[in-house]
């Protein structure tokens, strides 16, 4: 991706990256991501949302871990790191979104 270009994303898209960010693994000082559940979302309409925003290559999608998962269907969710920044003002995540906007 070029320097100040800006990838845009539907309002759905949006409500996941939202999640993400607010999720309480990012805000671990780690960086951005999230475990996902059906009990998050109506995963009948939010799996295309997901595999839009993995084919646009915004995050990374693992599926369920047995190792790791709580909650049958979830998957671990990663913002990658030119949509991020590291931001130490931001005390609750120390990383904001960077390089998106909503149609």
């Amino acid at each position: 991706m070029e320097k100040n270009t800006k990838t845009t994303v539907t309002k759905m898209e949006m409500e996941i990256l939202d999640f993400i960010c607010k999720s309480d693994h990012s805000t671990d000082g780690e960086g951005l991501h999230a475990w996902i559940n059906p009990a998050d979302f109506d995963m009948k309409i939010y799996r295309g949302v997901l595999a839009s925003l993995v084919k646009k290559e915004i995050i990374e999608m693992y599926a369920e871990d047995d190792d790791y998962a709580e909650v049958k269907g979830q998957s671990w969710l990663e913002i990658k790191e030119q949509y991020q920044v590291r931001n130490e003002a931001n005390t609750e995540t120390y990383f904001d979104l960077v390089n998106i906007e909503c149609e």
